[in-house]
């Protein structure tokens, strides 16, 4: 059964979980969940100018579609803390900001999965280089035949809104190409990177990202 079929046989007012109480299946450990880290707050990456909410751009979930980055351009960001601080990486929400150095290595490893348009930065009297960032690519994390998932369905304003509920482990989907370093997961509003990707950002001294991975036995956590 596939995560839209999930959907489908949910009606809507209610909450369906699908696989209950299984744990059989191969463990992929080759990608991470990103996210800022809390050393470097999201509040002092201020962007001045956004769209109204129903045009800034947005990660695709199973209720609606992508829209990319350069739906929210041209931005005008403005870093408001010690400068000495700024980090390589924001994700106040569903679209990041990232600096040149890191997009540099987000495009050498996966071209194909990166959305990004230029964001110049505001700090401490200069401008730095900067960029709005959201993955290109958008796949269903979550091995659906082995993990448990819920599908809570409601309606607004006359159509039905489906949420996905996961459990904080579960095992990746094992049919993610391995040509792929960076993608959106459907079920949930999060971006995954590889292993390898990963170890690259930390090797070359990013800052600011928190990587953690997704199955149960063995987590691992990465902080930049």
């Amino acid at each position: 059964m596939t995560l839209e079929e999930m959907v489908d046989q949910t009606p809507p007012g209610e909450t369906r979980t699908f696989n209950s109480g299984q744990t059989e299946g191969e463990e992929r450990a080759g990608f991470y969940h990103i996210r800022s880290t809390y050393l470097h707050e999201n509040q002092n990456l201020v962007w001045l100018n956004p769209p109204p909410l129903q045009a800034r751009p947005r990660r695709q979930t199973i209720n609606q579609p992508k829209r990319g980055v350069a739906s929210g351009a041209p931005y005008d960001l403005e870093f408001t803390g010690d400068v000495s601080r700024l980090a390589d990486f924001y994700n106040p929400g569903t679209v990041c900001f990232v600096s040149d150095r890191l997009l540099a290595i987000l495009k050498a490893f996966d071209p194909d999965g990166v959305d990004a348009v230029a964001a110049p930065l505001k700090a401490g009297g200069r401008i730095v280089g900067f960029n709005a960032f959201m993955p290109a690519r958008t796949l269903v994390a979550p091995d659906v035949q082995v993990s448990e998932i819920s599908i809570a369905k409601r309606v607004e304003f006359g159509a039905p809104v489906a949420k996905v509920i996961l459990p904080t482990t579960f095992r990746l989907n094992p049919d993610i190409d391995d040509g792929v370093h960076i993608f959106a997961d459907l079920a949930e509003p999060k971006i995954y990177w590889s292993r390898a990707l990963v170890e690259a950002c930390k090797a070359g001294g990013i800052r600011g990202v928190s990587a953690r991975t997704t199955y149960a036995r063995s987590p691992d956590t990465i902080e930049m």
